[in-house]
């Protein structure tokens, strides 16, 4: 799959599809796309086409129409993820797909964040913070940071017109993304004080409206009550090199990543080119010395970030951005093949609480909202 290559293969399979504009077959030029009166029509044979850029997050509208018995495939960032087909049922797929009549123009409309989708096909919602990837060794990986936009037909002509898109920042993101799934969310963090908080009270002050962890200081900074499954959403801002944690089901002593259920890492992305090089295991969102998380979806240091920690039972999932980074069970990790070969006693605590675990780093949170599931 193009998402999957090395950069250099990605830019070669680029100019490919590039030159598949037209293609030659013996001594006879056989041109798969043309431009007719600012509509870009596909003869359902060849490459796609691709846009010379890599988007992240965006919005993109448009319209198509096909010819009987074609499909239409759009691709976000690489990987074909929506289809257009006939009026008919298409068959089982891990796409979205959008049903409409031949040979008339349909509109859409998709806005990706992270690796979430909305979607509306002729103006009626399809999809709403769906999330999108593929099956990987029985995972659901997610999209690429960014990509380029590829259109393709199958099978016979499709015709693409008025296609437009509009990148979305990072502070849109996150608004788009607090705004889903969010019922029922209890505000753990007021923004005026540490009200409801314990133990580590002296290492953290209030900034702003933010938790801001004090530079030099270390420990565990926990939520007065204890629980069982749970979920969290926060955002959080790192210095450069910055590391910080959350410590799941922290007993309400000693260390979080080994008397707790686990400490789920809060590091810069690039932490090695500052401090020095680390196990996968130490990665953001990784439980650590555990399970390794998927790396490549943290905002610049400096910017803010949006996470989402599912805990139920002995399993954890981890959301960065729309991405989930993190899906694993504890109870199955072979603990033997820990990192350093050290054991964790708490793996599979049921109860305690949720804690920040300070290692010095001036990090910031806010939004901190909690629902016990």
């Amino acid at each position: 799959m193009f998402r999957e290559e090395t950069t250099a293969a990605r830019v070669a399979r680029l100019q490919q599809w590039s030159r598949g504009l037209q293609t030659k077959t013996g001594k006879t030029v056989v041109s798969h796309w043309t431009r007719r009166q600012g509509e870009l029509h596909h003869d359902g044979a060849g490459a796609c086409l691709a846009t010379t850029r890599e988007y992240g997050d965006f919005e993109l509208i448009g319209e198509y129409r096909r010819e009987p018995g074609a499909r239409a495939v759009l691709h976000l960032r690489g990987d074909p993820q929506i289809e257009f087909v006939r009026l008919e049922p298409a068959a089982p797929s891990g796409r979205v797909v959008a049903a409409g009549a031949d040979g008339v123009w349909h509109s859409f409309r998709v806005v990706l964040t992270g690796s979430r989708l909305a979607f509306e096909h002729d103006g009626v919602p399809l999809a709403r913070h769906r999330r999108l990837g593929r099956e990987l060794a029985g995972e659901l990986a997610p999209l690429p940071r960014t990509g380029p936009l590829q259109l393709e037909g199958q099978g016979g002509g499709v015709a693409w017109r008025n296609l437009w898109v509009r990148e979305i920042p990072a502070d849109e993101t996150i608004r788009r993304l607090q705004a889903e799934s969010g019922e029922g969310m209890e505000r753990i963090f007021n923004g005026t004080d540490l009200a409801g908080w314990a133990g580590a009270t002296n290492a953290a002050a209030v900034i702003d409206g933010n938790l801001a962890w004090q530079a030099g200081n270390g420990g565990h900074l926990y939520w007065n009550e204890e629980l069982g499954d749970f979920r969290v959403r926060f955002r959080f801002r790192l210095p450069p090199g910055g590391n910080n944690g959350i410590a799941i089901r922290y007993p309400g002593r000693g260390n979080g990543a080994y008397d707790g259920m686990c400490e789920l890492q809060v590091l810069d992305e690039n932490y090695e080119a500052n401090r020095g090089p680390i196990d996968p295991r130490q990665a953001h969102g990784s439980a650590y010395g555990l399970v390794a998380a998927r790396r490549g979806y943290q905002f610049p240091a400096g910017e803010w970030n949006f996470q989402e920690i599912t805990v139920k039972g002995s399993a954890l999932r981890v959301e960065l951005n729309g991405h989930v980074i993190l899906e694993t069970d504890l109870a199955k990790v072979d603990e033997a093949g820990a990192m350093d070969g050290k054991r964790h006693p708490g793996r599979l605590r049921s109860r305690g609480f949720l804690a920040l675990a300070g290692h010095r780093d001036a990090v910031e949170f806010r939004d901190i909202l909690l629902r016990r599931e």
